[in-house]
């Protein structure tokens, strides 16, 4: 495998080579195989150096596929942006109340294939919310009679 190839900036910074699509596939399989290992709650059987092991272990896989070398914490930080960027997707394809309405506008888009396992993985109360919960950053919350929580 060869070293993370850099490209130089304007202003003396590298930044690495971006992710191929079959990368991000491979990084969807890695961490859906290793869903409770890396999200799971610490515990004395899953430890922090367990959860970096896991990590390392994701990029390994996902180095096999690429031409570049990837490292743990590369790995990580493009699986944040990938749930990112899921989350608003999903967000959008799935929490559109008006659409269950009469006359709700447009059909809904499909969900692709890997926005499927992307919500497999992530969960729907992250996309969608709790249904029937309430929002805890409102403004204000009224407890009962006139007391009024600012």
């Amino acid at each position: 495998m060869s070293e993370v190839t850099v490209e130089s900036s304007s202003r003396g910074r590298s930044r690495a080579n971006n992710f191929k699509s079959s990368e991000g596939e491979t990084l969807i399989n890695e961490v859906e195989k290793r869903k409770a290992k890396l999200f799971g709650a610490l515990s004395p059987f899953l430890t922090k150096s367990a959860k970096a092991s896991e990590w390392k272990l994701v990029a390994e896989e996902v180095s096999k596929v690429s031409s570049v070398k990837r490292s743990a914490k590369e790995v990580k930080q493009r699986w944040k942006n990938m749930k990112s960027v899921s989350k608003k997707t999903l967000g959008t394809k799935m929490n559109l109340p008006f659409m269950n309405k009469t006359g709700g506008g447009e059909a809904r888009d499909q969900l692709s294939s890997s926005e499927v396992r992307m919500l497999g993985i992530i969960g729907e109360s992250s996309v969608c919310g709790v249904s029937g919960g309430f929002d805890t950053s409102a403004s204000s919350r009224r407890l009962s009679g006139n007391v009024t929580l600012i």
